[in-house]
């Protein structure tokens, strides 16, 4: 988490970012015995480096009432909001790109990696086991296995977290980001029942400091109306470098225990 980064950052970032683990086999020289014919004897090159990618997106807390409240106790009631409610609402932001945000775990046609590719769903452990293997395999470290928060007991019943700390961690030490936010989604232009964990390289939060654009005192209070409007908000750029994992499980999707946070339409 990055707190009241520069304001260039919150513009949007891009970053070039090491997301290739292929390494390629050569027979060494003077080998014995002969390496298996087929194999090639020349090196070729292959890119090492993708560019990384992350948009802006706000959160804000309005209220109008005045009734009853001095302004330093409704300002600070309404900080006091946005502190309860901004966690849930990002991570329901980052997994379904509620805003347009990138990236987003449901991805695109072409993202996540849908691992195992065709088959069934899989039982909640072997989920975690298939996105740990894959961190390992695809991304060369550790990383963080997403998946909403109301899961948290199935799994620590079957022993595939450990709490190090505050922190909660799979058998591997791959972080589990357990969001009230997740509804475990499927894949960008999926239908599917099942609830979707996914696993990403490390995120980084940035936010900007709470943003007050202006008080009752400077020209947020109507005297004709004896109506007040007060505002906080707070901007956000959410990233991991590389591309994402996504597996299926055989539990069941609970969307109604995450609610969508409302857009600019739906006021």
């Amino acid at each position: 988490m990055h707190e009241q980064v520069e304001g260039h950052a919150l513009a949007g970032i891009e970053y070039e970012a090491v997301c290739s683990t292929h390494v390629t086999p050569y027979p060494a020289p003077c080998a014995h015995p002969a390496p298996p014919e087929g194999l090639p004897t020349t090196k070729t090159p292959a890119p090492t480096t993708s560019w990384a990618w992350g948009s802006p997106f706000a959160l804000y807390a309005a209220d109008d009432c005045a009734l009853g409240r001095d302004e330093t106790t409704a300002r600070q009631q309404l900080r006091q909001r946005l502190a309860y409610g901004e966690q849930t609402a990002v991570e329901a932001i980052v997994e379904r790109g509620l805003v347009g945000n990138v990236p987003r775990l449901i991805g695109t046609a072409e993202q996540p990696v849908q691992l195992p590719a065709g088959t069934d769903p899989l039982d909640p452990a072997d989920a975690v086991g298939v996105l740990e293997h894959w961190l390992a395999a695809a991304t060369g470290g550790q990383g963080v296995i997403h998946a909403p928060r109301w899961t948290s007991g199935r799994l620590r019943s079957t022993s595939v977290t450990s709490v190090a700390g505050p922190v909660m961690q799979a058998p591997l030490g791959n972080t589990i980001a357990f969001g009230a936010g997740y509804v475990g989604a499927p894949p960008a232009g999926q239908t599917s029942d099942a609830l979707w964990l996914y696993a990403t390289r490390p995120v980084t939060v940035r936010r900007s400091a709470v943003i007050e654009p202006a008080t009752w005192s400077t020209g947020t209070f109507d005297t004709r109306q004896n109506a007040g409007l007060l505002l906080v908000e707070r901007v956000y750029v959410v990233d991991w470098p590389c591309e994402a994992a996504a597996v299926p499980t055989t539990l069941p999707r609970r969307p109604e225990l995450a609610p969508t946070p409302p857009t600019q339409e739906d006021a």
